[in-house]
Formats: structure tokens, C-alpha cells, sequence
């Protein structure tokens, strides 16, 4: 625990110094990436393209990769105030969706091969239920946990004491939704599975952040870099 809370407090001395220092010296030529953490893999997205790295059982590492329009560059109206912010948000969502379930293949062509049959149904079709299936589970768990089981717990508070000002009533509910949070990931990275995906989602930071120091990017230079991205 100690050795936890000591890497927390480094952690959040790194982050102004180094959320300023990228600030003051980036500029508009830089091109900013981004990523997610997949299925035993990552994403990484540029303005223009994106790639997705898979590592499978074997050993062997898939890439799949493309170039990327932005829906404004499509259509107009995304360029318009608001519609824009949701065009990006939805082409994110599929953009994730699309990494993971290429990921979701991968993992289900190596259950295949081992089992030296044909599945019966496509892993693609199988892999989007799958993925469309649990993105709807997460967000009934997640609206459940983080809004109203925080709002049940400060309304019984408020039941209870008989407070009526708003302010405290908004600073429980927000205290509630940090403890909720940091209870629930907590809890998640001690499943191996998780812990793995935190591992591949730390992996993605530090290599961004080896990309934007404009050093080589290697391997071993991505090592040094923390993987809390100032960004």
C-alpha cells in the first residue's frame, strides 16, 4: 500500500510540470495521437489514419490499419457547433468498436485453430453481438453505479438528516461518485484480465508519450516514459 500511495504522489507531482511543459511547446504542426487498449492489443489514431496491433497466443502480432476521414470532411453539418462534438464522439465510439472486434477475431480464429473445426458462425457477426452486447451491459452498470446508486445513497442521507441545501446535497453526491469510482477500479484491477488490458492501456500512453517527446521510437525509449500521459 505504501509502495501505491509513494507512485500516486509521484504521479500527480509529474503531471504539471509536464502537462506545461507539453502545452508550451507543442505547436500547430504537431500531430496529436491517441489510442485505446484492446483485446491482448492497442489502437493507436492520428488525425488522418489509425492502426490496430494485436498479439496473439503464438506470439505473432497482427496489424490492421487505415486511413481515417473525419465526418466533417464528409458531410457539413459536423462542422457546425455541437453536431461536430457529437459527429467526433460517435466516429470515436466506432472507431473503438471496430478495433476491438478485429481483436475479438483474432482471439476467436486461435480458439478455431486449436479445435482444427470450422466454427459454425462467423466470428466477425459473433464479435460484433458480442461487443454491441456488453457495450450495453457497461452502460446499464455504469449509469446504475456512478448515478443513481450515488444519488439513492444521498437521498437517504438527506432523508435522514434533514439537510436541504443544495450544495451539500451536490458535494455528497459528487463524493459518493468519486468513492464508487475508485472502489470499482480498484476492485477491476484485480481481475487478471483487466489487469492485462490496464497493462496494454499503460503501454499506449508511454508510447505516445515517447512519440511526442520526439525521440526514436523504440521500445526501449517508450520504457522510460511513465504511463500517466500529460494529456
Amino acid at each position: 500500500m505504501n509502495h501505491k500511495v509513494a507512485k500516486l504522489i509521484k504521479y500527480l507531482k509529474h503531471l504539471p510540470f509536464t502537462a506545461t511543459s507539453w502545452a508550451l511547446t507543442s505547436s500547430n504542426d504537431d500531430i496529436l495521437v491517441g489510442g485505446q487498449a484492446v483485446i491482448e492489443g492497442v489502437m493507436m489514431r492520428s488525425p488522418k489514419g489509425y492502426s490496430v496491433a494485436v498479439r496473439r497466443q503464438d506470439g505473432t502480432v497482427r496489424v490492421m490499419k487505415d486511413v481515417l476521414a473525419t465526418l466533417s470532411e464528409k458531410w457539413r453539418i459536423f462542422k457546425m457547433p455541437i453536431i461536430r462534438g457529437v459527429g467526433v464522439l460517435a466516429q470515436a465510439l466506432v472507431l473503438g468498436i471496430r478495433a476491438l472486434r478485429f481483436s475479438a477475431e483474432e482471439a476467436l480464429a486461435e480458439d478455431s485453430e486449436k479445435r482444427e473445426t470450422k466454427p459454425k458462425t462467423d466470428p466477425s457477426k459473433v464479435s460484433s453481438w458480442l461487443i454491441a452486447g456488453n457495450l450495453v451491459l457497461a452502460l446499464g452498470v455504469n449509469i446504475a453505479l456512478f448515478v443513481a446508486l450515488p444519488l439513492f445513497v444521498t437521498r437517504l442521507l438527506q432523508t435522514w438528516t434533514g439537510f436541504e441545501s443544495s450544495l451539500v446535497f451536490n458535494g455528497i453526491d459528487g463524493l459518493m461518485r468519486v468513492a464508487v469510482f475508485v472502489v470499482f477500479l480498484s476492485s477491476v484491477s484485480l481481475m487478471k484480465d483487466m489487469k492485462r488490458v490496464f497493462e496494454y492501456h499503460g503501454a499506449e500512453h508511454k508510447t505516445v508519450y515517447n512519440f511526442e517527446s520526439r525521440e526514436d521510437l523504440r521500445v526501449e525509449n517508450s520504457r522510460k516514459f511513465l504511463s500517466l500521459h500529460p494529456r
